[in-house]
């Protein structure tokens, strides 16, 4: 496993949940500035993945559009 960007992760696994570890915050508690992808819902049925976060196995994020991305698309 390999520590990428939220950019990369973005790419990488495209409107999924990714279950991260060794994350590097961005400024604030919520944003990720960096994490290595430990599994996503590919891999992983959903309810597993909320387990391992309940648990703090894992930091559970969705890898959906930022606003600043939808801007130009939505208006």
């Amino acid at each position: 496993m390999q520590r990428l960007t939220w950019g990369q992760i973005k790419s990488a696994y495209p409107h999924q949940n990714v279950g991260l570890v060794d994350v590097e915050p961005d400024g604030n508690p919520v944003s990720v500035k960096s994490a290595v992808v430990r599994c996503s819902d590919r891999d992983t049925p959903y309810e597993t993945l909320v387990e391992m976060a309940m648990s703090g196995k894992i930091r559970l994020m969705y890898t959906t559009f930022d606003e600043d991305e939808l801007e130009g698309v939505c208006g």
